[in-house]
């Protein structure tokens, strides 16, 4: 083993490096640290804006620098600026949402924070009332229904569109004809002379119209006060209930295009069953009733007749929706403006029902603590063959015999194929085909035309603490007209058998305004404790006149 050993000017020499390597090291950990100690103490100023991941603005969000009492609010549109240090962690959190950590860098100037939902429905905001609320903090009974769910089958108005989709609301079709109402219980049945329809509000005004006046599309939310508690500060007009509609609004953001529609082909899927013609002599030879056959039912049965009534009367129903909105808007002001078309027919000849809307939403920042906008509902709408409802061809359809052919030799309609006795006692049935050929000759139309227009105008008089003042002004016309021809030789009338013309116009017009003004104060401690304070004072006048001339 061979031994190394050093002589004294190389140890100088080896130690002389090391301590160069030394205070090179130590140098250049100077150097390091120092930019990191500079940028420390570095201010920077923030600005942002907090949004939903569906990039909705999230208004009234907290923005706070963790382990400091330091913090501002987001406003309406949640836009926010705050100044802090670089290397800062910026804590942002809004109600129903979890919260989100963000740490300052030297560039950060205009940063996007996007919250996830809490998945605890609890701290889901609700509408209640004039104003909104935490869901945890209701104790009241409140159903909420949202956007996606009212869209998740195409429907021809908001009734079918909320059937099924809430606990305690109880709705039924009253009408099978397009554009036919519901009958809609939150309450249950509360009166037998009085009526049990629930108050609707839509946007924060109490509206006088019905839901078909509503366009499914332009609606954001529907939320549904049940009881006494949750209905209070609508005195006794919520004494049934209270539907409050929300509708869609502008967002911040580019302009943006939309466009939704469908359309649709309908078939009856299950056909009354009725007797075919074997069946059915089966039944009038076993009936002490039968008296006998008329001369059309025994060619019929001679020539092997088997009519399907319903089979050459049903049609294919078509239902289509579009509609079409553009919005956008930034720095505090939004617009939305969008127009929808309906048109619906049914299985039966003559029924139809047409509606169009226009809709504007604007919404508008006066300095920093001013807040104005504007709302207007437009529809016009036309039903046809309303009088099928104490006219229907259903019944004759299902009692005409299946042993009397629709149509002569020469392919013209059969005027009255009667098959038995009680039917030229009723004082003759014409065909129902003569609803196909009569149709242009015959009138039956419903037109509604209704205006809804709401204007608010918000202050901030210090944070937490706002007034608002709310105009709503609505307008509304109907005009009904309904003509049957008479009965004539050789141009049957299959309203008027037997009888002259007859003809009725009736128009209705309705006015009024609603007028409000509120007080309140919000204040959120900690996301833990909130504080809330509604004052409000409201007048509402209506005015109407109708007029009948047959």
């Amino acid at each position: 083993m061979k031994q190394m050993t050093l002589g004294k000017n190389q140890l100088l020499k080896r130690v002389k490096n090391t301590r160069f390597w030394l205070v090179f090291g130590l140098l250049t950990m100077a150097l390091a640290m120092e930019p990191a100690l500079s940028f420390a103490q570095e201010k920077v100023t923030i600005k942002g804006k907090v949004q939903s991941t569906q990039n909705v603005p999230l208004p009234n969000a907290s923005v706070n620098i963790k382990g400091q009492q330091k913090g501002v609010t987001a406003n309406q549109d949640g836009l926010f600026t705050v100044s802090a240090n670089v290397g800062d962690v910026l804590t942002i959190s809004a109600v129903g949402y979890l919260a989100q950590d963000y740490r300052v860098a030297a560039n950060a100037t205009d940063i996007i924070i996007s919250l996830l939902p809490r998945d605890n429905q609890l701290g889901e905001v609700i509408v209640v009332g004039y104003g909104t609320q935490r869901k945890r903090d209701v104790t009241g009974a409140v159903t909420s229904v949202k956007e996606n769910e009212l869209r998740e089958v195409p429907v021809a108005n908001l009734q079918q569109a909320l059937q099924g989709r809430a606990a305690g609301l109880e709705i039924q079709r009253t009408s099978n004809q397009p554009g036919g109402g519901a009958q809609i219980r939150i309450r249950g049945t509360r009166s037998i002379s009085g009526s049990n329809e629930p108050l609707v509000v839509l946007d924060g005004i109490p509206f006088e119209g019905t839901l078909n006046d509503i366009n499914p599309d332009d609606v954001a939310s529907v939320d549904i006060l049940k009881d006494a508690s949750a209905t209070a500060i609508y005195g006794s007009r919520g004494a049934n209930g209270v539907l409050l509609v929300t509708t869609k609004r502008g967002k911040s953001g580019e302009a943006r295009l939309s466009y939704n529609g469908y359309y649709g082909i309908g078939q009856v899927a299950n056909p009354y069953p009725i007797f075919n013609s074997a069946e059915y002599q089966a039944m009038r030879n076993m009936s002490t009733w039968g008296q006998g056959y008329l001369p059309a039912e025994v060619a019929g049965r001679n020539a092997g007749v088997n009519t399907d009534w319903q089979d050459i009367m049903y049609q294919n129903s078509r239902r289509t929706d579009h509609n079409l909105s553009v919005s956008g808007g930034g720095n505090g002001n939004n617009f939305m403006l969008g127009g929808g078309y309906y048109n619906e027919t049914t299985v039966l000849p003559g029924e139809e029902f047409t509606r169009y809307t226009l809709r504007a939403a604007i919404d508008a920042k006066v300095g920093k603590r001013i807040k104005v906008g504007l709302t207007s509902q437009n529809t016009f709408s036309i039903q046809k063959g309303s009088q099928f409802v104490s006219g229907s061809p259903l019944f004759r359809m299902l009692a005409m015999s299946p042993l009397v052919s629709p149509y002569d030799s020469l392919g013209n309609i059969v005027p009255t194929p009667w098959g038995n006795i009680d039917d030229i006692n009723a004082g003759g049935r014409y065909s129902p085909l003569y609803l196909k050929t009569n149709n242009p000759e015959w009138v039956d139309r419903v037109r509604r035309l209704r205006t809804f227009n709401s204007l608010y105008a918000e202050v901030e008089i210090m944070t937490g603490l706002k007034y608002r003042a709310n105009l709503g002004l609505s307008f509304a016309q109907q005009h009904n007209a309904q003509f049957q021809p008479e009965d004539l030789p050789g141009k049957p009338s299959f309203f008027r058998a037997v009888q002259g013309n007859i003809a009725s116009v009736q128009n209705g017009e309705t006015w009024g305004y609603t007028l409000e003004n509120l007080l309140t104060y919000d204040k959120l401690i900690k996301d833990k404790h909130k504080i809330n304070f509604t004052g409000l004072y409201s007048i509402q006048e209506n005015q109407s006149f109708d007029n009948f001339v047959q």
